[in-house]
């Protein structure tokens, strides 16, 4: 099921970018590490856009990792297609302003 969302999300990456530059290098170490240890890894990107997350998952399933669970605004949900999308992805939607105050 999560494959033929990445094919999409090739396809629309292959047109949208000239290029997506990727630390090959680093890819391998954390999966290395992912391998041998039963430990989490956390990551934490910049998110400047709103493909980031899509970038992210899509270069997670091309280097064999774990899906990352990703966390988008309440307000992504809304949007029909783009939350099915991201939901297949490993995002998931929060509203923000019900949390409370002490997590800031």
């Amino acid at each position: 099921a999560v494959g033929w969302v990445f094919l999409f999300l090739h396809k629309i990456a292959k047109s949208m970018f000239d290029q997506i530059i990727v630390n090959d290098t680093e890819l391998k170490l954390i999966k290395h590490l992912k391998n041998v240890s039963n430990h989490s890894i956390i990551l934490l990107p910049t998110f400047k856009s709103n493909v980031d997350f899509a970038i992210l998952s899509y270069v997670h399933f091309i280097y064999e990792l774990d899906i990352p669970f990703i966390n988008g605004h309440k307000e992504f949900d809304d949007i029909t297609l783009w939350s099915r999308l991201m939901r297949k992805c490993g995002g998931y939607f929060i509203d923000k302003n019900n949390l409370k105050s002490d997590l800031y």
